[in-house]
């Protein structure tokens, strides 16, 4: 297996309401300290991205900055359009100076961003002049989402990367200091999305528990959070999917690599062991086309149309009838060779066949597989509505779907709101979410729902406990899809 280094610290750049109209990094700025002869560099602004209407604006100096110098007055944003003043939240953390507009900024608007001369660094030095830039606030942009258990990713049109939610385990800024949960100041959760600087055109994303995993157009695994303890890189992938405590791998040559927890056999090389290095799975086969990582199981379909599975089999999740537990790869019981797509889910898997049918199998508790009932199965049923669908995305215990009609369908467990219905009642048929007709992706996550719409807008709703809906407001559940701006 070719082995190159691994892309594990990842540079950071809170994402910006703006897009940088003729700045940026490659106009760096020196600023010559009042009070020494070292200069203060401001480093960048975020690039020039096409951004949402609301986040956070990143100014990163070459020291690191002190708080107790952001008084009243020293950010000021202004609506040129408009002439009004907007106000702002700043604050620092190690050399980045975070800007946070209150309010939604106006689409096509033109901003004039002001930071005063009496901003200092931690040595005193303070800026002898105003730094000023102008920004243009652009439309929506997310083409795909991520859902999690606490955090969230979504990648724009432009092929960015943005994470959200919790950051207790480092999933979202690989800081080198603890996080405190009880501090929100130091960033042990982010409200709305932070972008990931220099990974434009990423591959492949996934949210697991833990970690944010990902493939670089350079075909690299990249990590924040817990993977990046991964003791061996891996090159030429195309592909990557994170349970709950394990990562999957596809690469170009179709071969399956996977590390992590092994206790129910979801790394597939046969093995009872956790590894904290790539093992391919027991057969090395070379003609795998998809993965997909649910809780502690493993699914993964072949380029012949079968579907295979390996890890925990107790309510059938991989389509297994006979055992609990597989630690080899084992092809669904049907042997049917049109399936399509695939995702895995908590303790469930929704698939998808080439002629548009909806299918799943394992627990059924609380309706997930959408069949009209709540049996567990070990053999794939269809949903109910015999519909054809586009997309599927397998949640905890809820799974969601795009019709052909690009309508919107959830079903399941409903506690928190997660099927987007306007309330908590459980369902155990698709039940449609809203009237609309334009949604382009779905991603169900432990107990919450992430959707993107063709105009490149992001919806939100479920369980925020975390600010896993990156609605940027208290912690609050909702009900219904929420805009997030």
């Amino acid at each position: 297996m070719k082995i190159k280094i691994i892309l594990a610290l990842l540079s950071l750049v809170l994402f910006s309401a703006c897009q940088d109209k003729g700045y940026g990094t490659d106009d760096i700025i020196n600023i010559q300290g009042v009070t020494s002869s070292e200069a203060v560099t401001i480093l960048s602004i975020t690039p020039a991205n096409t951004l949402p209407q609301r986040a956070y604006i990143d100014l990163s100096f070459s020291s690191y900055m002190d708080t107790a110098s952001l008084v009243q007055g020293s950010v000021k944003l202004i609506d040129l359009n408009t002439s009004a003043e907007l106000s702002t939240l700043s604050s620092a953390y190690k050399n980045h100076l975070f800007i946070r507009p209150e309010s939604s900024l106006t689409l096509q608007h033109t901003y004039r961003l002001t930071v005063k001369q009496n901003v200092k660094d931690i040595f005193g030095n303070t800026l002898d002049k105003e730094y000023t830039t102008t920004l243009l606030c652009v439309e929506d942009f997310y083409k795909s989402v991520e859902a999690g258990v606490t955090h969230s990713m979504a990648q724009s049109r432009d092929g960015d990367i943005f994470i959200w939610g919790s950051n207790l385990k480092k999933q979202i800024i690989a800081i080198d200091e603890d996080i405190d949960p009880e501090d929100e100041s130091d960033l042990a959760s982010l409200r709305m999305p932070l972008g990931i600087s220099g990974l434009q055109g990423t591959l492949s994303y996934s949210a697991g528990a833990t970690s944010s995993v990902m493939i670089t157009k350079e075909k690299n695994f990249a990590a924040l959070g817990e993977d990046t303890l991964l003791t061996e890189a891996l090159a030429d992938l195309q592909a990557t999917s994170k349970g709950f405590n394990h990562t999957v791998v596809l690469q170009e040559n179709g071969e399956i690599y996977s590390w992590g927890s092994n206790s129910n056999g979801q790394l597939g090389n046969g093995g009872i062991f956790e590894s904290f290095k790539p093992v391919q799975e027991f057969t090395k086969a070379k003609d795998w086309s998809a993965i997909s990582a649910g809780l502690n199981f493993t699914l993964a379909l072949k380029s012949d149309g079968t579907l295979w599975g390996w890890g925990t089999t107790e309510y059938g999740q991989i389509g297994e009838a006979l055992y609990n537990e597989r630690r080899i790869p084992h092809q669904e019981d049907s042997n049917q060779t049109d399936w399509a797509q695939i995702s895995a889910g908590g303790f469930h898997s929704a698939m998808l066949k080439t002629d548009g049918t909806l299918w799943s199998f394992g627990k059924n508790d609380r309706g997930q597989l959408g069949d009209g009932n709540t049996t567990d199965s070990r053999s794939a049923v269809q949903e109910s509505s015999n519909a054809t669908w586009t997309q599927v995305s397998a949640g905890y215990k809820h799974t969601c779907a795009i019709q052909t009609d690009s309508t919107l369908w959830c079903w399941g467990a409903n506690d928190y709101g997660q099927l987007g219905v306007a309330d908590t009642t459980d369902r155990n048929t698709p039940t449609q979410v809203g009237v609309d007709t334009d949604w382009q992706s779905v991603a169900a996550g432990q107990n919450y729902t992430l959707a993107t719409k063709t105009n490149g807008t992001l919806w939100a709703w479920g369980r925020n406990a975390s600010y896993q809906l990156g609605l940027a407001d208290k912690n609050s559940d909702r009900v219904s899809p929420e805009e997030v701006k």
